[in-house]
């Protein structure tokens, strides 16, 4: 373990990322929207793609980036799955998007949230380790 990166590490990283990205992203549409003002075709139907920081959970060091776009509604994240919606939309054969099964994501699964990713409903349980001592 002593290879793998700390979880503070992995979110660093990944929100100076996730700023990169955006700047490149930013850095395109600039470009795109200079084209088509060029063309005089305009930019109908194009959609700004930012991405931030959805969700982390410490235990795993795991960071969920998101778009913005689909997944920020009124100022909150929904990057959970309704299931039960989901695997309805399936069986209708319908097309459908991420709009239509999207959930809002729980306060403590939030990046930056007092549990870390820990679910408080979940209890936590210690191993014994092989000296016998748990923590």
């Amino acid at each position: 373990m002593e290879s793998c990166p700390w979880h503070h590490e992995i979110l660093d990283l990944s929100t100076r990322l996730c700023a990169k990205l955006n700047d490149e992203l930013r850095r395109k549409q600039a470009r795109r929207q200079s084209k088509d003002d060029d063309d005089q075709c305009g930019a109908a139907g194009v959609v700004n793609i930012e991405y931030g920081v959805a969700c982390s959970h410490k235990h795993s060091v795991s960071v969920v980036l998101a778009r913005k776009d689909e997944l920020f509604v009124d100022g909150c994240w929904e990057t959970w799955i309704d299931y039960d919606k989901f695997h309805a939309l399936v069986d209708k054969g319908e097309p459908f998007s991420v709009a239509d099964y999207r959930a809002p994501t729980p306060p403590w699964a939030l990046a930056g949230a007092e549990e870390d990713g820990f679910d408080p409903a979940d209890v936590r349980l210690y191993k014994k380790k092989a000296n016998g001592k748990s923590r």
